[in-house]
């Protein structure tokens, strides 16, 4: 029975992060190529943004974006993606070690 949860809550755990990770994909790749999003989506693509711009706001406060000349170069996403690999890691062993 303590397998199937921890199975269970492990895969939890991976579904959260990974859509998070999709979410801040997403975020990045509409940054770079402009799409017009069709209105039946409007709403899911503001869910996507949101939840992408609130995690990476964290970062956003302690980096700036790189300046080169007009362009800007944002390295939040890099350092919001290996963060959240690190705890989606910690919490994976956490739960198996319990």
């Amino acid at each position: 029975m303590k397998f199937i949860i921890v199975m269970w809550l492990s895969n939890f755990i991976d579904l959260l992060f990974y859509v998070l990770y999709i979410s801040i994909i997403l975020v990045i790749i509409r940054s770079w190529i402009f799409f017009p999003v069709p209105r039946v989506l409007a709403k899911i693509w503001c869910f996507i943004e949101d939840l992408a711009d609130w995690y990476l706001s964290l970062f956003r406060k302690y980096i700036p974006p790189l300046m080169a000349g007009s362009l800007a170069l944002d390295l939040s996403p890099i350092l919001g993606i290996l963060v959240l690999e690190l705890v989606r890691s910690f919490l994976k062993n956490l739960i198996w070690i319990l």
